[in-house]
């Protein structure tokens, strides 16, 4: 659970995601999912780097990082309830 909440929180943390997912959350979902976008990319370096960066690179580290994105992502676009984290 500590790593869906830390992917999360490394999601909402850009200031992109935090206003895309008050805009259209639907369309943040969809960029961040779908592989050949540059948020998805972006999504996908900062999990690995961060929160399954431990795990051997390979298919172990691909499983597991997508497991880890699809799951935090729909807490990464619910707001915050930490004002500071909500000011950014």
């Amino acid at each position: 659970m500590r790593t869906v909440v830390r992917a999360a929180g490394l999601l909402r943390g850009h200031p992109v995601v935090r206003a895309m997912a008050r805009t259209d959350p639907a369309l943040t979902y969809a960029a961040v999912l779908h592989p050949t976008t540059t948020w998805h990319q972006l999504a996908w370096h900062w999990l690995s780097d961060h929160v399954t960066g431990h795990l051997p690179r390979g298919a172990e580290q691909d499983t597991v990082t997508l497991a880890v994105l699809t799951t935090a992502l729909p807490y990464a676009l619910v707001p915050s309830r930490n004002p500071q984290e909500s000011a950014g």
